[in-house]
């Protein structure tokens, strides 16, 4: 059950930010690199990456964790490392000139669910093998 819940916890973390959009539309969407270039011409990030969804998904992780009864502050941690890990992935994306909101598997994928996963394991101190069977 604690797999599930981990599970369930990671894909609801990464859903908060596009869930809060549909609803909020354009309310509350600044960009997190705030439009900016970098010297390669490109978005740091692009504008589908927002304060609100970062906000969006940390929160979420951590009111998930006390549903699922795990400490508020696990929650929080792996929105945290979820969120960032997306970002990342973002900024890969920019760099090999993606658009913003286009999908790229696997990489998408890759740090935003890699990062809580390997913070998850330490703490719940399961074995390698559910962690690649997750990820």
């Amino acid at each position: 059950m604690l797999y599930v819940k981990l599970l369930f916890l990671i894909w609801l973390i990464n859903f908060a930010p596009p869930f809060l959009a549909f609803f909020l539309e354009d309310r509350w969407n600044a960009p997190v690199d705030m439009g900016k270039l970098l010297r390669d011409k490109k978005p740091l990030f692009g504008p589908h990456k927002t304060i609100r969804g970062i906000i969006a998904g940390i929160g979420a992780g951590g009111g998930i964790a006390c549903l699922f009864g795990f400490p508020f502050w696990v929650g929080l941690t792996a929105g945290l490392l979820s969120m960032t890990g997306d970002l990342t992935s973002s900024f890969i994306k920019r760099r090999f000139s993606f658009t913003s909101g286009h999908d790229v598997p696997g990489l998408d994928q890759l740090f935003e669910g890699f990062l809580p996963l390997l913070f998850l394991k330490k703490y719940f101190l399961f074995s390698w093998t559910p962690f690649f069977l997750f990820w």
